[in-house]
Order: C-alpha cells, then sequence, then structure tokens
C-alpha cells in the first residue's frame, strides 16, 4: 500500500507538468498546423448518419467491377454508422502522393446568391431549401483560391468527400493543387473558354507508412469537431490521442510493465493506479476546456449547474474518452504492434485482401490524362482504362450529392437594390449559374441536380458524335446502383427528398461498359441531346455572346488579359514587372509576417522594421496574411542566394495594419511577393461561358422529380418561326399594338434586345437655339412627338451622362401599348459598351453610335404569357395622370388592385354561392356606396 501512494504521489507530480505541457504547448502547436494547410471550420468531417443502411451492402454478391489488381476500394468505414470509407489495397510509402489524383472545382458566393434568390421569392414561392453540398466545403485557402471571389469554398471530390476523416488516424494531407493556364486557348474565340475549371493535378500525400488495406483517413481539422459537440459529443481530437499516447507511455515506466511480455501479470497497484488517473485525467481536462471556454465567452451559472454529475464530466472529457477505461485496455494498447489509443478504438481500419472482394467496390479502373485537344472541344483533360474492362464491368461506382437547380443559380443586382434589400426581380441584371453545374447530372423535367464524387468520373468527357470511329462512341452508360444506402429516395418527390434529406448523402449510380474497354482507352458518355443541344447553340452563339459579355471590360480589358500563372514563372534572374507593366486583372500580394523571430526581415524608408513570411509551397496554402502591394522598383542582388546567382529585390507600397496610409518598404524578397488573378477575372468567371447539366437517361429519372416541364424552366424565349406580331391594339383608339405567337413562360426574355438613344439637355438646347437666332417666341419651333416616347434615363443607366437626359428606347419601348391594370412585360436594363476597343482620338467613328445595347424585355416573375395576348409594358401611373385632358380619369394600378380586393370581399361576404338572388344588383349598389364613402374618409384622413 505504501509503495502505491508512492508510485501515485510520484506519478501525479510528474504528470501534472505533462499534462500542463500538452494541453498548452501543443495546443497552439495543433492549431497553428490546422489553420495553415488543413480544413477550417468551414469544413464537415462525414458523419455517422451521411449513409445510412450502408451496411446493406454484405449481402450482395462480389461485385462485377472488381478486380485483385485493384489499387484502391471503396467499402463501409471502420467507424461505426459512417457509411463509405476509401481503403488502399497496396502498400503506401510516407511522403508518396496517392493516386489516382483530381480537380477542384471552385464556388463562389453561395450564400449571397441563395439569399438574393429567398429575397426574391419572398411568399410567392418555396425558399431555397438547404443543399447537401455545404457538408463538403473545403476551405478555399486549402487550394489557393481564396482571392477567386469575396467568399469561396472549394469541392474536392474523391479523398476529399469520399474519404472519412478520424482525429487520431489522419494519414492523408492535402497539398493542394496545381492551377492550370491555358496559353492554346484563345479567350474570344473559343467557345469552351471557362465551361470546365483550371484547378487540375489535386493531390494528397501519404503522411506515414501504411500497411495494404490500410483505411484513408483525411484531415478535417479539430475545430469542427469542437463546433458539433451536441452531434457527436466529445470526441477525442488530434491532440487529445496524442496526450493519451504519452499518458500511457508514462504509466507504462511508472507501473513497471514488461513491454514485450504480457503473460506476466501487472502488479497488484496497477489496475487501482489507472483507475485514479483515469478519474484525475478526465476531471482535469474538463477543467482545462472550462477555463478555455470561459477565456472566449461568458459561462452562465445555469450552465455551471449542469456539471455537477461526476460521471457525466467523466464520460464528458475528450481526452478520457481517447484513453481506455480498463487497465486491461492500456496494456493491450501498450503491447500492441501498430498504432496507439486511437487505433485501439478503431481496431478494423486494416482490412484482409478477402474482404474487398466480398464488401469492397472498386474505384481506380480509371486515371485522368491530358488530352491534345482542338478548339471546340469542352475538356482539356480526360479518363482513360487503366486495364482492361469486359463488357458489363462497373467502370465507378458514384456516390452523388443531391440538389436543387436554383443552389447553383448566380444572381447579379444593382449594387443600391442590393443595399435596400429589394423584393424587386427586375433589377437582376444578370442571370447565371455556377461552373459546378457542368459536372452535374440532371434533366430537363426535374429541378434536382446530382453531382458524382468518386476518382476521376468528373474527367469523363462527351463523346464526339463528328467522329464516327469506334474509339470515340460511347463505352459506358449510367444506372442506378444497387449498393445505394437509400433507394427509397427514388420514390421521394422533389421537395420531399430536398427538405427532408438535407443533412446527408444517399443515391449511387454506376458507370457501366457498354462494350469490352482496352487498356489506355478513353472513357467517353453521351452527355444526351439536351446537352449537345446546348452546347451546338452555344458555339453557333458564341460570337455574338462575346460581343455582349460585360463582365471583365468594366474593371480589366480583355485586350489586356493575361493569367497569374504566366508571371509566377518568371525565373528568379528575371525581374518581376513593376506594378504599371501589369495588366489590371492580376494583382502583386506581399506576405507579412508580424510575428517576431520569424519571416525575413526588411526595413522600409523610415527605418520601420517588418517581416515577411517566405513564400514556400507549405507556407502558401492561407493567403490570410497578405495584403495587396505595388512593386515600383526591381534591384539586381545576390540576396540569400547559395549559388551565387543573381537575384532581385523590390521596393513596393502596401498598407500596414488596416491603416489607410501607405508605406513604401524596400529590400523586400522574391519569396516575399506573389503574383495572383484578381477577383472574378478567370475564365470561369465570364458570363458567356457554357453552363448545362449532363443528361440523364430517362429511364433513370423518378417520376416523383420530374417538377418541371418545358414552360416553367427559367430559360431565354427561343422559337423558331415568327413569334412577336405587329397589329391592332386591343385597346380601342390606340393603334397599333404588339402581339405574342407563342406562349412565354415567367421570367423569360421577350425579344432580342435593342438600342438606347440618349437624348441631353433638350430645354437648355431650344433656348439656346432660340437665343442664338434671336427668336423669344416659343410657338415658332414645331413641337415634336418623343417627348410622348421618353423613358426615364434612370431606367437605362443614363441618367449620369448629361444635367437632363431621357431616353429613347425603340421596339417594345415605343411600339408597345401600356394598360395600368394589364402588364405583362417589363424592361430590363441595357449593357453599356465603354468604348468597344474605340479609341475617341484615333477612331474617327468614335461618338457616332450609341453605346448602350441589348434593352430588352422579360415576363413577369410568375406569370406567363399566353400565345396570342397583347404586351403591355408599364408606362407608369405617373405617365397618365399626367395626360388626363387627353384620356380623362383612366384607371390606375392601384384602381385595378383596389376594385379586384372589392369584388373578392363583396362575392365572399355578400353574396357566396347565391348568385341568382333577386337583390344582388341593389347588393352591389349599396356595397359599392359603402366603399367609395370609406375610401373618401381615408382620403380625407390622409389629407
Amino acid at each position: 500500500m505504501i509503495r502505491f501512494i508512492a508510485l501515485l504521489l510520484l506519478f501525479l507530480s510528474s504528470t501534472r507538468n505533462c499534462l500542463c505541457l500538452a494541453s498548452d504547448d501543443d495546443d497552439n502547436n495543433e492549431e497553428d498546423n490546422n489553420t495553415s494547410s488543413l480544413h477550417t471550420t468551414t469544413t464537415l468531417w462525414k458523419y455517422h448518419t451521411r449513409h445510412s443502411g450502408v451496411q446493406e451492402i454484405m449481402r450482395h454478391p462480389q461485385h462485377p467491377n472488381n478486380t485483385t489488381d485493384c489499387d484502391l476500394y471503396l467499402a463501409p468505414s471502420s467507424i461505426p454508422n459512417s457509411g463509405w470509407g476509401m481503403y488502399t489495397s497496396i502498400p503506401l510509402s510516407q511522403n508518396s502522393i496517392i493516386q489516382p489524383v483530381d480537380l477542384t472545382i471552385q464556388v463562389h458566393d453561395t450564400g449571397r446568391h441563395r439569399k438574393t434568390q429567398n429575397r426574391l421569392n419572398g411568399q410567392a414561392q418555396k425558399r431555397v431549401p438547404t443543399w447537401v453540398m455545404r457538408q463538403y466545403y473545403w476551405d478555399a485557402s486549402v487550394t489557393h483560391s481564396s482571392h477567386e471571389a469575396r467568399s469561396g469554398s472549394s469541392i474536392i471530390p474523391s479523398y476529399g468527400m469520399l474519404a472519412n476523416s478520424h482525429p487520431g488516424l489522419v494519414n492523408l494531407d492535402n497539398e493542394g493543387v496545381l492551377v492550370q493556364t491555358w496559353e492554346n486557348m484563345d479567350r474570344f474565340n473559343d467557345p469552351a473558354v471557362g465551361s470546365f475549371t483550371q484547378w487540375k493535378n489535386q493531390s494528397f500525400v501519404v503522411n506515414k507508412d501504411l500497411p495494404a488495406g490500410h483505411e484513408l483517413f483525411a484531415d478535417y481539422g479539430d475545430g469542427w469537431f469542437r463546433q458539433r459537440t451536441d452531434m457527436f459529443g466529445k470526441i477525442p481530437l488530434q491532440k487529445d490521442y496524442i496526450k493519451a499516447d504519452r499518458i500511457l507511455k508514462k504509466f507504462e515506466t511508472l507501473c513497471d510493465l514488461k513491454p514485450t511480455n504480457t503473460a506476466e501479470p501487472a502488479p497488484s497497484y496497477c489496475n487501482g493506479l489507472w483507475n485514479t488517473l483515469y478519474d484525475m485525467v478526465s476531471k482535469y481536462d474538463i477543467e482545462r476546456e472550462r477555463e478555455l471556454k470561459d477565456e472566449d465567452d461568458d459561462t452562465t451559472a445555469e450552465d455551471d449547474d449542469n456539471d455537477d454529475d461526476t460521471n457525466v464530466e467523466i464520460n464528458n472529457s475528450r481526452l478520457g474518452n481517447a484513453l481506455p477505461k480498463t487497465l486491461k485496455g492500456a496494456i493491450q494498447i501498450l503491447h500492441s504492434d501498430y498504432g496507439g489509443t486511437a487505433f485501439h478504438l478503431q481496431p478494423n481500419v486494416i482490412r484482409p485482401p478477402e474482404w474487398f472482394q466480398k464488401e469492397g467496390l472498386c474505384l481506380d479502373h480509371m486515371e485522368p490524362l491530358k488530352l491534345l485537344t482542338n478548339s471546340g472541344q469542352q475538356q482539356q483533360h480526360g479518363a482513360f482504362a487503366k486495364r482492361k474492362l469486359p463488357k458489363n464491368t462497373v467502370v465507378a461506382p458514384a456516390p452523388l450529392v443531391h440538389m436543387h437547380k436554383n443552389h447553383l443559380q448566380v444572381l447579379l443586382m444593382d449594387a443600391n437594390h442590393v443595399k435596400k434589400k429589394s423584393s424587386n426581380d427586375n433589377v437582376v441584371f444578370w442571370k447565371g449559374h455556377q461552373l459546378l453545374m457542368n459536372y452535374c447530372y440532371g434533366h430537363v423535367s426535374s429541378s434536382i441536380l446530382l453531382f458524382p464524387y468518386s476518382p476521376v468520373t468528373n474527367f469523363i468527357n462527351h463523346y464526339n458524335d463528328n467522329n464516327n470511329h469506334n474509339e470515340r462512341r460511347p463505352n459506358v452508360g449510367l444506372r442506378w446502383s444497387s449498393y445505394m444506402s437509400s433507394p427509397e429516395w427514388l420514390s421521394l418527390t422533389t421537395d420531399e427528398l430536398l427538405s427532408q434529406h438535407d443533412d446527408h448523402a444517399g443515391l449511387m449510380m454506376e458507370f457501366v461498359a457498354l462494350r469490352d474497354i482496352e487498356q489506355g482507352d478513353e472513357i467517353v458518355l453521351d452527355y444526351g441531346d439536351a446537352w449537345q443541344n446546348a452546347w451546338d447553340r452555344h458555339v453557333a452563339e458564341y460570337e455574338q455572346k462575346v460581343a455582349k459579355d460585360t463582365s471583365t471590360t468594366m474593371n480589366h480589358p480583355e485586350e489586356d488579359y493575361h493569367e497569374a500563372a504566366e508571371y509566377k514563372a518568371i525565373s528568379w534572374d528575371r525581374a518581376l514587372p513593376t506594378y504599371h507593366e501589369l495588366p489590371s486583372n492580376v494583382k502583386t500580394l506581399c506576405w507579412l509576417d508580424m510575428k517576431e523571430g520569424t519571416g525575413i526581415e526588411v526595413v522600409d524608408q523610415k527605418k520601420r522594421l517588418y517581416r515577411f513570411k517566405q513564400n514556400k509551397a507549405k507556407q502558401r496554402d492561407s493567403h490570410f496574411d497578405a495584403m495587396e502591394c505595388y512593386i515600383q522598383e526591381s534591384f539586381l542582388t545576390n540576396y540569400n542566394n547559395t549559388y551565387n546567382d543573381p537575384e532581385y529585390t523590390y521596393t513596393v507600397v502596401t498598407s500596414i495594419a488596416k491603416k489607410k496610409t501607405r508605406k513604401t518598404i524596400t529590400n523586400v524578397p522574391r519569396d516575399a511577393l506573389d503574383i495572383i488573378d484578381r477577383e472574378y477575372s478567370r475564365h470561369q468567371h465570364l458570363r458567356r461561358a457554357f453552363r448545362h447539366e449532363i443528361q440523364l437517361p430517362e429511364e433513370m429519372v423518378p417520376v416523383g422529380w420530374r417538377d418541371l416541364d418545358e414552360e416553367q424552366q427559367q430559360k431565354p424565349y427561343k422559337h423558331n418561326d415568327c413569334g412577336l406580331y405587329l397589329a391592332p391594339s386591343l385597346i380601342p383608339n390606340s393603334g397599333l399594338g404588339m402581339f405574342t405567337a407563342k406562349t412565354i413562360p415567367p421570367a423569360s426574355r421577350v425579344y432580342n434586345g435593342d438600342v438606347v438613344i440618349q437624348v441631353e439637355d433638350v430645354q437648355v438646347n431650344k433656348r439656346l437655339r432660340h437665343w442664338y437666332h434671336n427668336n423669344t417666341n416659343d410657338d415658332d419651333e414645331p413641337e415634336w412627338h418623343l417627348h410622348d416616347y421618353y423613358w426615364q434615363s434612370s431606367a437605362t443607366m443614363g441618367e449620369f451622362d448629361a444635367d437632363s437626359v431621357h431616353s429613347i428606347v425603340p421596339g417594345l419601348g415605343m411600339l408597345a401599348n401600356s394598360h395600368p391594370g394589364l402588364v405583362n412585360v417589363v424592361m430590363q436594363p441595357p449593357v453599356r459598351e465603354d468604348g468597344n476597343g474605340i479609341h475617341r482620338s484615333l477612331h474617327p467613328e468614335a461618338g457616332s453610335s450609341s453605346q448602350y445595347h441589348d434593352v430588352h424585355y422579360k415576363s413577369l416573375q410568375h406569370t406567363k404569357i399566353d400565345a396570342g395576348s397583347e404586351l403591355f409594358v408599364e408606362y407608369g401611373d405617373a405617365w397618365f395622370s399626367g395626360r388626363t385632358e387627353s384620356f380623362g380619369l383612366l384607371p390606375l394600378s392601384n384602381d385595378f388592385d383596389e376594385s379586384q380586393s372589392w369584388l373578392v370581399e363583396y362575392y365572399e361576404e355578400t353574396i357566396g354561392k347565391n348568385w341568382e338572388n333577386n337583390h344582388s344588383e341593389s347588393q352591389w349598389k349599396e356595397y359599392l356606396q359603402s366603399s367609395f364613402q370609406t375610401r373618401e374618409e381615408g382620403m380625407r384622413k390622409d389629407r
């Protein structure tokens, strides 16, 4: 007993220091590592409910895609209730890149666009549902894309979505992507520009030697688990497993255990020592977490009361949950040949080869390779067979993330309307879709899109129907997989699927070989007629789209466009360009490191010390400590060069610590600078870029998902025959009107755009003419009729062209009539071309044509226009009230709305079903008289 107490006191005194060291220093170290190169708290660990029902896979026979040559498998995860996992069937060496590599797709400003959609929909439509893809986001800093947009996230299929994460068993590090440049693609003339991701060769590196059969775990970061304690409980974090292993080693020494002889029993006092140690460590860990929480926010007394139960506290210790609860478990871990505490909690992390043949699906039948492409091809890479694949082989299983098409919609509004939180759809001047749509599968009759996230599936190209050779015919097809975890979802409606299952994926399809595929053959798929027709139209109309696309001309003219990668490739013995030599679509970053003792020290002109972080690959995972700067000059030097090769240092100008004052800093080394593309300047942000989902076969689209018809799809209205006619208006004595011969869906373009002509300072010029001709009689100049056709210049973006501006809008703006109660089309702002390459001093045509083009009209957001209907534009009530002498007291829009409400109220409250009542006419007169009196009383009060 005395020996036990002495050892326990010794252990407590030594462990206290050990625990404090681990909880302080290790906390900081782990957090620094996680924030620099891994997931941040915006990412998600694949949790236990994501693939419910995956255990059904045990009952399936051997799958037709399996082969003994397969190196990578999809199989049930060793983490209980966590769905699928990824396994290697071959040994992997530390620091090796795991194959196959994949791509990354960037999505931008999704939250802002979703809020815009919800605001515009209001109460008229259902709000955009929460989408499952948010569970799979990687932070943009991991893929070096933080400056792509105001807000961005990265979609990383394969290891980034399919591999699970375990804080104590992480064996894959995300090494980011190699951003591709396409010098061979003509930004003006190649229709494929912007239609595919430039982030290729997304790689994960093995961070330790792995035996064959080991499950692969990506590092999703400890921060995610802390934020989801309510969902998972106190799951041990990476630092907790490290501490637990240290505690076990210390216990092994204190308890005098024999590390190589499990047959010899432990000393009698060890059991009591371990139990006391376990309780002490658990309570200490809880107290430590309380202290850290108190530093972040104030803890209420009620919260403190909830922690009184000692047993509950011990179970809520992350460190305690990492430790074995019994002495027997501790001894088993200490005497095991592989792993530590984390491996002990997941005993099935390593699987035998025969298990994969029975339970797994092969994931590496394909590999991505670069294609030799011609202009007009949609992809620069393709998927190729890694081995011979007989007919009917499942080339790739494809788990799917489901989403609504509106999840990918991009809405651009005028900045003034964004600040005012306008709910008027007419203020949206451009609608498009995220690049992710091009990698999704769907159908024209359904709002549902499906994104496959297994390896290499997103490299599969569309077959070339212009080539009749056998190798370019489709060699794979699609079908639903019998291995999907939630087949019952196929019987749900669109609303049920999106609203009831917005937190996990459960669908899976398969790419199946339609014929024998030889090793090295490209895997090609038929994308469907809808995709092909959309691509053909895009190619045919591309020249017009280039002329209308203003997505880049405002801030960075395309004539000067050069990708940042061109400047990154400049060798170190050449100087980087100064700020006035760079095109406007790129910028320079300075990497500031304000922590003492790190980075490279440089001094500005006022002898103020700054430290710059070296721009190494491991340290480039985050742009958060970088700021824009401008290179003023470069100087040839041999600064910090082992081989005495010529290098350059730079004088830069930047702002420090969010101050508005500029600072000039000298002797800045090359590795403290970076040149990147500006926000929204890359190819995928071009508004003319092709967007269309890949078509699912008809037989794969469930009836419940078919919630769209052709008229409900919000696409530009197109027609083959004449769709717009000039004919006598239905309004008596109103001359000609414009009629549609085709049904126009809601929120659809009515016809091709027209020009806007701005007339400026009409009254001022009239007075100047009279003054110039010495004529004081205004009646001598005939009155012109265009004043009846004026549009307010604020509606055409021309209000600031002069002191007084009126807009002339031909086409629907002048031919179409207006009726305050029957408005069915609304004007959309025109496109203003800023010069269009015309130099005002060099080109004689400068100023000879209008810069305002493509003013057009759309049907109302929630109302279709039937074929044969007359089109009525909105002149505004003021236009009619200002012409009472010509038209009399015409009802205005409010009058029609009020009369409609009167009719509804009268019918529901007075008549009801007794329409044939003899007193109906007298009742109606009494109702009108009462309503008018109430209205006049209200107007008098208002006055």
